[in-house]
């Protein structure tokens, strides 16, 4: 669970500060390697959820849910440096008038390089991009 803030400025140019409260949990599964000289290392299926919850000015939003997000994924590495995942997203988020859910889903591929080498990707480096 983390605390956050979000700051902008709505579609009126009003200038708008609301905290959210965000609550993520994701599992991986971490599959066994057999061979000695695998093509993938630390291969896992993860997945994570996510919601997140706001506490807007009533004359904003008067509903606290803003968003749901789930995702399923498949990561490994390629060598200790590069990782990469392939899997699927879908959010739903409640638009500021309470009445209209806005639902985004799709692929999501992602090469990700580490200066520093990993062992293995988790969900929490997973980043949806709520924003």
């Amino acid at each position: 669970m983390r605390f956050e803030t979000k700051f902008f400025d709505d579609r009126n140019g009003v200038p708008q500060t609301i905290p959210r409260l965000r609550a993520r949990f994701g599992v991986n599964h971490f599959l066994r390697q057999t061979k000695e000289k695998p093509l993938f290392l630390a291969p896992n299926i993860g997945y994570y959820t996510e919601l997140m919850l706001k506490f807007a000015s009533k004359d904003y939003a008067e509903e606290h849910f803003d968003l749901f997000r789930l995702s399923v994924y498949y990561t490994a590495g390629i060598t200790p440096n590069i990782h990469f995942l392939a899997g699927i997203i879908g959010q739903m988020q409640l638009r500021a008038n309470g009445n209209q859910f806005d639902v985004y889903y799709g692929p999501m591929v992602s090469v990700k390089y580490s200066i520093k080498p990993k062992e293995r990707e988790t969900f929490d480096s997973v980043d949806g991009g709520a924003d």
